[in-house]
């Protein structure tokens, strides 16, 4: 049997602050409410694993000879290694009283400005596991970037990050991410349902903090969801940035530059592998695999780029719109996103 604390559910203070003064619910003005572009950016495809997904690497490539006449040529074969990628599962509940739901005379109104909260927090809790998600300090969740990206000396962070300088404690990191179904994306379990879901019990014995039943609707959201990083070299962290450095002017590290540098650390921004090499055998198109590179930034950095990008003299920062009419910056012709979980408070990346 559950048990609810008192802080569980809406209290009659909770529905009649969400009233407008008719007494019908209101439009919530959502103050917590938070920007997380990946969550709009991520293509996703079902695991091939019940817990997630397990994907084959080459680790070795075969290399050849240069053979003489009537020389033997040796056997040669690829280094395979195998990952795995386990899923989280976020979930959440949501109760209310039925008498304090009925007391708006629009219970259902009111149980979906509830459910607004709810997809709104397992937005941002997906965002902060995304990029800071350990499953080795917590096992219940997926393994995100930062500690795939943690060390400098490290095979891919020799490569793959970029040291902006910073030394103390009020770090933040530029992520670039070339999303794909070949480099990176984000997966679901084998067999299990792709996206958020919502379970609506209807009215339901609910229990109060001493265990005593009373009745309430209740419903259940549940986002079975992990992170693939198929390719390693898709990804690049810009890490250890100065925030208070950036805002003062003073000592602030040229992230233009950095960010410049970061698209040339990826193989190819462009075609990732063609899906035929002689399309004109039946007049076919190639099939053509190609990444979607974002840059994600907090809003301190998103601000200071956008407004680097109004000086006349400057070339590869440009402002202006995206599909649906949205200003945004772009490096490159790369878009930059904000995501406000992305941290101002990092450690050094040593």
């Amino acid at each position: 049997m559950a048990v609810f604390g008192t802080g569980s559910y809406p209290t009659l203070y909770n529905v009649t602050q969400a009233m407008d003064p008719k007494g019908d619910p209101a439009k919530v003005v959502e103050l917590l409410q938070q920007t997380n572009a990946p969550i709009l950016d991520i293509p996703w495809g079902e695991g091939n694993l019940p817990t997630g997904e397990q994907t084959v690497v080459r680790t070795g490539i075969p290399a050849p000879i240069w053979r003489k006449w009537y020389q033997g040529v040796p056997p040669t074969k690829s280094e395979y290694a195998k990952i795995t990628d386990t899923c989280g599962e976020l979930a959440a509940r949501s109760q209310v009283d039925v008498k304090a739901a009925k007391l708006n005379g629009n219970e259902k109104a009111f149980r979906f400005n509830e459910a607004l909260g709810e997809i709104e927090g397992m937005n941002q809790s997906f965002c902060k596991a995304l990029f800071y998600g350990d499953n080795t300090l917590a096992p219940e969740q997926f393994n995100g970037l930062s500690p795939r990206y943690s060390s400098t000396t490290a095979p891919n962070g020799v490569k793959n990050i970029i040291d902006a300088g910073g030394v103390g404690s009020d770090n933040a990191s530029i992520w670039l991410m070339c999303w794909g179904q070949n480099t990176v994306f984000g997966h679901y379990p084998k067999g299990s349902e792709a996206g958020l879901t919502r379970k609506d019990l209807g009215e339901i014995d609910c229990f109060d903090a001493n265990g005593d039943p009373f009745r309430g609707y209740a419903d259940i959201f549940g986002w079975d969801c992990g992170l693939v990083v198929k390719d390693w070299r898709y990804i690049v962290r810009i890490a250890n940035i100065d925030i208070s450095n950036l805002i003062s002017g003073t000592g602030a590290a040229d992230i233009i530059k950095l960010m410049v540098q970061a698209l040339h650390r990826v193989p190819n921004l462009g075609i990732v592998q063609t899906g035929r090499e002689n399309p004109s055998a039946n007049g076919a198109a190639p099939i053509l695999l190609a990444p979607n590179p974002v840059f994600y930034t907090n809003r301190t950095i998103a601000e200071y780029l956008d407004v680097e990008s109004l000086a006349k003299t400057q070339y590869t920062l440009k402002s202006g719109n995206d599909a649906f009419g949205r200003p945004i910056t772009y490096v490159r012709g790369i878009p930059v996103r904000t995501c406000d979980q992305l941290l101002e408070t990092e450690d050094r990346v040593l």
